[in-house]
């Protein structure tokens, strides 16, 4: 068996330097809707956390765009914040479906 480059029989894994991912754009715009649509409904991060299974933190980071929201995840929020899951995409739609709900 070759050695590992940390110097061991391949038991421990060496440390690799990844790269951070930037937050991409979309990440980010989503999330800042996820943050104005549970405000417009009252709801703290915490609030929003407790119904999906999550920390406040981890609601926080996908607000920040900084972690991706996978679509199964995006669907559960929608239907908590009582909104079209289309809104988190589509200004004209949002703009729409806001003004019908008075908002």
């Amino acid at each position: 068996m070759a050695a590992s480059p940390s110097g061991s029989d391949g038991g421990d894994l060496a440390e690799v330097d990844v790269p951070k991912r930037s937050p991409d754009r979309v990440d980010i715009e989503v999330g800042r809707r996820v943050q104005t649509f549970r405000l417009e409904r009252g709801l703290s991060q915490e609030q929003l956390g407790d119904q999906l299974g999550l920390t406040f933190q981890q609601v926080q980071n996908y607000e920040k765009g900084l972690n991706r929201i996978g679509a199964g995840q995006l669907q559960r929020i929608a239907n908590i914040l009582e909104i079209p899951i289309g809104d988190f995409f589509d200004l004209a739609q949002t703009r729409r479906s806001r003004a019908s709900r008075g908002f």
